[in-house]
């Protein structure tokens, strides 16, 4: 059967687009007018992965045709047809968990995959499971109730499973269906022939006779089926019937010697000479016709006394002697008209008694007619209960009836007849009635009262496993499921180890459905004390184990999780599912794996390339890894293993926005842009996101123009001095160019200064910055910096600089006295990312005229969404300004004690410009002249405003 089933898949598949299941109306025998597999071209598009995975199958190239499925099932995994082909690969190598699993799968997501249904009926047919695959059988009946081949095989698992009764009633229903098919009625005649054959071998007359009778009334031009039922007839003695169908027979052969001879013989039987010698003058039969002659001569003088008794019994009715010969020849003659006559002339002087009542009871069985019969022994057994033989007959009757009610699906009603049969039966009876009524129970869905039943045959059959299977299936149906799974262990225990495995399989399937079950309702917690106790009796089942790890997962038992991953992976090193499994545990205990698990799922990758699973846990990986390289700002090393990943998920979101991430890292904007916009934001968060990606366009631009505007005031002076700013910078690879023009008014006159900047990136950890500027007054005549910016992998890692910096003032703007005007300094910083916050501090140095003065300031921002949209607090203290506030010259305050605090913030206006605002207080120690005795303080407050704009 595996050859005729794996032809239906084997047909040429047809392109079409059939959204519901159509099958053709021309039926042969063969089941290879199956219906085609549908095809859903959204899904399947122009790869044909079906057609080219089933065409490997069907030259017997299976790996090469597995390779294509895998393929498709990355692609499309909730496409039905992938998994029935898996489900049709794991049977060929006789794998029929795996089978059995994959065309769950494809029914799960096309509950009308016809294929599917057909290897699922193949799979348990090969695994001994007929109810299940009769039940799929049913199934495919409902979407195509006429074709032959589904009722052809469901025969087969009939006769399989030893339901010769349901067989032989399903061949008669396919012989009713098709009754103009030549295969269907010579294989209905065979069987059915054989089957009356068995019953007549039994003892079992009539119900041969019954067939018989039904084969003559179907095969009216098949001879040797009227000398079955003839012959049948002949062997009870029931001539009058012998005659009619020898009769019916000649009408359709009448020149047949055999028949004419078959009739004479009866005819001599009955004494009916009157008839018989004119038959054999028509015919033509003269030495027959001598030899009855002289038969007939000698009748007449044997039928004197009869004549006699006849006589007797006509003058007086109530004589039992003449009544009991004239009736006894009546059915001699098989005359049972005039035998009923005449036993119930003499009832009506006699009076109706046992005896009479079992000699009609005869005449009635003789004739044939069973339900007269049958009302007569119902009468008989309420007057005569104790009566073995009339009780005998009762049970036969009533056992009749419950079966023809069973078939009615008059379960009530049966249960009753066969509770009647169980009463009054013998023991062999009784079982059968017994467990009759049990199956009348189940489909009536009164689980106890079933219970209750198999309990009393159990506690006859004891060592009858399937009962205890029986049993096991009841407490499940009552959702019982500690005692299903007692039952059904107790079943392991008892069985032979020639048919412990089927069990063990069966066992399997009823675990794994009240798994579900329970999973479904999330008691977790008593689903995974069920799997433990499944591993203890099937302690290598992969299914088992497979549960265990999802199960220990799911109620927080690290340990054992570990556990299962481990022994499903030391039993299956080629399941796929606890490698990935054991590479999920190593890199939830520590990132140290994580490059050890991404080269391992890698090279699994290499052998499986479509593997789903693998594909899923290499993205989850990745993923986690991404993540951590960028934590320690390995951004190119992040790219290339994502880039991995994306080679089997090129649709992948989730991998391409953290690509995205690190090239925003590298300062590669336009790359982070494109792939940052394949996130998907929620609602809450699509703000934010939106302007993350304007700050990514804005600094992907080559060109950007800024302005700057300071205000500053003194707190006791109510003037306003200003300081603006305009600058152009060019980003070009690793290189930034920028032009500066600061310019000033005040009192005094106008002051412009020029400002030329570089910095050039010389690899991932480090870049430098240069910058040079000159000015007419209010600045510094000559201002010199250049600084070297250097990541390490330090505390979590941070950003470190150190810098060195001239000035040379215009002696006569500065208000205190030096002999020089020249001002060196170093600084010192350092930068802290924690999530959306930035840590910066500086810590300048000064020397002015052998005068050492320095600057602690701080910059603290948090990142709204990006950052260019921000909110930072700063400060600082020393006993100089901020370097900024020296290059504006806003006040001398040297040497003195000086301190700062001050807030503003940022934000993206627009996809190209960008806006800021920061103010700041400054609060420094004031000279005071030789006679005063008095420490002052001045304040000064600032304000800076930016704007700038990218193209």
């Amino acid at each position: 059967m595996i050859k005729v089933y794996n032809a239906i898949i084997g047909i040429l598949f047809v392109p079409l687009l059939l959204i519901n299941l159509s099958v053709s109306a021309q039926e042969t025998t063969s089941p290879q007018n199956a219906a085609p597999i549908v095809l859903d071209p959204a899904s399947d598009k122009n790869d044909n992965y079906v057609i080219l995975a089933n065409n490997e199958f069907i030259k017997g190239e299976w790996e090469s045709g597995k390779e294509i499925l895998d393929e498709g099932l990355a692609q499309y995994p909730k496409y039905s047809d992938f998994h029935m082909l898996a489900g049709k690969y794991y049977l060929n190598y006789k794998e029929y968990d795996k089978a059995r699993y994959s065309l769950h799968k494809a029914l799960e997501y096309n509950q009308n995959n016809v294929e599917a249904k057909h290897i699922l009926v193949n799979v348990e047919e090969q695994t001994q499971r007929y109810s299940s695959a009769i039940g799929y059988v049913n199934d495919l009946l409902e979407v195509t109730p006429y074709w032959k081949g589904l009722w052809q095989k469901k025969i087969e698992l009939y006769e399989k499973q030893g339901n010769k009764e349901e067989a032989a009633r399903l061949r008669k229903r396919i012989f009713e269906i098709y009754p103009g098919d030549k295969s269907i009625q010579d294989d209905y005649f065979y069987y059915a022939g054989g089957q009356a054959r068995e019953k007549a071998k039994e003892g079992k007359v009539d119900e041969a006779i019954k067939i018989y009778k039904d084969i003559v009334n179907k095969q009216p031009n098949e001879i040797k089926n009227y000398f079955y039922l003839i012959n049948e007839y002949t062997k009870i003695g029931d001539l009058y019937n012998a005659l009619i169908y020898t009769e019916q027979g000649l009408k359709q052969f009448p020149n047949n010697e055999d028949l004419i001879l078959k009739k004479a013989g009866i005819l001599s039987e009955q004494n009916r000479y009157s008839e018989l010698l004119p038959f054999l003058l028509q015919e033509g039969i003269m030495d027959q016709y001598d030899y009855y002659q002289l038969q007939a001569a000698q009748a007449a003088k044997n039928q004197e006394a009869t004549v006699i008794y006849g006589k007797i019994f006509a003058r007086n009715p109530g004589n039992y002697e003449a009544f009991s010969h004239v009736f006894g020849d009546a059915l001699s003659r098989h005359q049972y008209q005039e035998a009923l006559n005449i036993l119930n002339t003499y009832r009506q002087i006699g009076g109706n008694t046992k005896d009479l009542a079992v000699m009609e009871l005869e005449v009635y069985q003789k004739m044939g007619n069973t339900s007269r019969a049958d009302a007569l022994i119902l009468q008989l057994f309420n007057q005569f209960p104790d009566d073995s033989d009339i009780r005998q007959a009762y049970v036969e009757v009533k056992m009749k009836e419950a079966k023809d009610k069973i078939n009615a699906k008059e379960y009530e009603s049966a249960i009753r007849d066969w509770k009647e049969v169980i009463r009054y039966g013998e023991q062999d009876v009784q079982l059968l009635g017994k467990n009759a009524v049990y199956d009348a129970y189940l489909q009536l869905d009164e689980f106890d009262k079933a219970s209750n039943i198999l309990s009393q045959l159990i506690e006859e059959q004891p060592e009858n496993i399937n009962l205890h299977v029986k049993r096991a299936s009841i407490y499940y149906k009552q959702e019982q499921y500690n005692q299903a799974l007692t039952a059904y262990e107790r079943t392991i225990q008892l069985a032979e180890p020639s048919v412990k495995e089927r069990h063990l399989s069966g066992y399997a399937d009823m675990m794994a459905k009240i798994i579900k079950t329970l999973n479904e309702q999330y008691k977790y917690d008593v689903s995974y004390e069920l799997v433990k106790r499944w591993i203890d009796l099937a302690p290598t089942n992969s299914l088992a184990l497979h549960y265990a790890f999802n199960l220990a997962h799911l109620t927080g038992d690290h340990q054992a999780k570990k556990k299962y991953a481990e022994i499903g992976n030391s039993l299956y090193p080629e399941n796929i599912y606890f490698t990935i499994k054991l590479a999920e545990i190593k890199s939830e205990a520590s990132d140290l794996y994580y490059n050890q698990i991404f080269h391992n799922l890698y090279r699994e990758l290499n052998k499986y390339p479509h593997n789903q699973e693998l594909i899923d846990a290499l993205i989850s990986l990745t993923s986690k890894y991404g993540s951590n390289l960028l934590k320690h700002k390995q951004s190119q090393e992040a790219i290339e293993k994502i880039d991995t990943a994306l080679y089997y998920a090129p649709d992948n979101k989730a991998l391409k926005y953290t690509k995205g991430l690190a090239f925003e890292q590298l300062h590669q904007y336009d790359s982070a842009y494109y792939y940052q916009s394949f996130y998907e934001p929620e609602i809450m968060e699509y703000n934010s996101f939106k302007q993350h990606l304007q700050y990514l366009g804005f600094k992907s631009k080559a060109n950007q123009v800024g302005i700057i505007h300071l205000l500053s005031r003194h707190g006791d002076n109510h003037s306003i001095s200003s300081a603006s700013t305009l600058e152009y910078t060019r980003f070009e690879d690793n290189n930034t160019y920028t032009g500066r023009v600061n310019y000033t008014g005040r009192p005094l006159g106008k002051g412009i200064q020029i400002q030329g900047e570089w910095s050039h990136k010389w690899n991932k950890e480090t870049y430098t910055m240069i910058n040079v500027a000159w000015a007419n007054r209010f600045f510094p005549h000559w201002n010199l910096n250049g600084s070297i910016f250097r990541y390490v992998d330090f505390a979590g890692g941070m950003q470190f600089e150190v810098g060195l910096g001239y000035r040379e003032f215009y002696k006569k703007e500065m208000q205190l006295v030096f002999e020089s005007s020249a001002m060196y300094n170093v600084v010192v910083g350092a930068t802290k990312n924690i999530n959306s916050y930035r840590l910066s501090a500086k810590f300048n140095n000064f020397l002015l005229h052998e005068t050492y003065m320095f600057n602690l300031s701080f910059d603290h921002r948090y990142f709204l969404s990006s950052p260019n949209t921000y909110i930072m607090a700063v400060g600082s203290i020393g006993t100089s300004p901020e370097v900024e506030l020296v290059d504006y010259q806003l006040y001398d305050g040297f040497d003195i004690l000086n301190t700062m605090v001050g807030g503003g913030f940022g934000h993206m206006l627009y996809e190209n410009i960008s806006i800021g605002i920061l103010g700041s207080w400054y609060n420094y120690k004031a000279n005071t002249s030789p006679t005063q005795n008095l420490e002052n303080y001045n304040n000064l407050y600032n304000i800076y405003l930016q704007l700038h704009v990218a193209f």
